[in-house]
């Protein structure tokens, strides 16, 4: 029985140096899959550590699915309508981050994909952008991306059930 404290600790600290991503969680019941396939909204992005406050987008969603594809949905605060695209995702780096390439694999082919990173030097001659997963809960998911000196970090929240599309008559 004096043990246990020792057992515990030493538990404990071989568990904690085990966490797979830098900001948590150190334990999940759920699946990585499991965690990372629903619809996503985004709730903010980081430019450098600065909030980017550039309100490019009225909204912006990621609805990841089991089957390796992606459709990002973006409403745009100077255009009417809303932009659905769908792409291809896969784990990279041991499920430390993302990749997310366009249907027709070239950089060329579709605009809105760079547009809706900002710039297009961080897309890959394969059409892809990768993605390093900062947190990842049931609710939460951060991504972050590097170009050239520039650091974004994206941060999702677990869609709210709210009609998505009534926003787009407000």
């Amino acid at each position: 029985m004096k043990k246990a404290p020792i057992y515990l600790v030493l538990f404990l600290i071989i568990f904690s140096s085990c966490k797979k991503y830098n900001e948590g969680p150190a334990i999940s019941l759920r699946s990585k899959e499991k965690r990372l396939c629903q619809e996503w909204e985004m709730e903010k992005i980081e430019l450098n550590g600065i909030t980017d406050t550039d309100d490019e987008f009225s909204y912006y969603y990621w609805d990841i699915h089991k089957d390796g594809t992606i459709n990002i949905r973006v409403r745009f605060v100077d255009e009417p309508g809303e932009e659905t695209m769908e792409f291809e995702w896969e784990w990279i780096n041991d499920k430390k981050g993302i990749k997310i390439t366009n249907q027709y694999g070239k950089k060329e082919s579709s605009p809105y994909f760079y547009k809706l990173f900002k710039n297009n030097s961080s897309v890959n001659d394969d059409g892809a952008i990768e993605f390093e997963i900062k947190r990842l809960k049931y609710d939460e998911l951060i991504v972050e991306f590097e170009e050239f000196s520039d650091k974004y970090r994206l941060e999702f929240g677990k869609q709210r059930r709210a009609d998505y599309k009534s926003l787009i008559t407000r």
